[in-house]
């Protein structure tokens, strides 16, 4: 006689966080995470001077024109 044994497989990786951790502590970890300080938005390059924009392959950028300049 042969024993065939079905093994469930979670449906979505919250079953198997949930499956492997216990309902509770994914609960927490997930109101953790929206709860967060959202982390700060990366720095611009524009205030980089024109030899360090020329090294990580950024257009250079001229100063704007000031008095005679404007004329020409």
């Amino acid at each position: 006689m042969c024993m065939i044994q079905t093994v469930r497989t979670p449906s979505s990786v919250i079953d198997a966080a949930i499956a492997e951790f216990g309902a509770r502590r994914v609960f927490l970890l997930a109101l953790r995470a929206v709860l967060a300080p959202r982390q700060k938005p990366l720095p611009s390059a524009d205030h980089l001077p024109n030899h360090l924009r020329r090294d990580i392959g950024l257009p250079r950028i001229d100063p704007p024109a000031t008095g005679w300049d404007l004329l020409r």
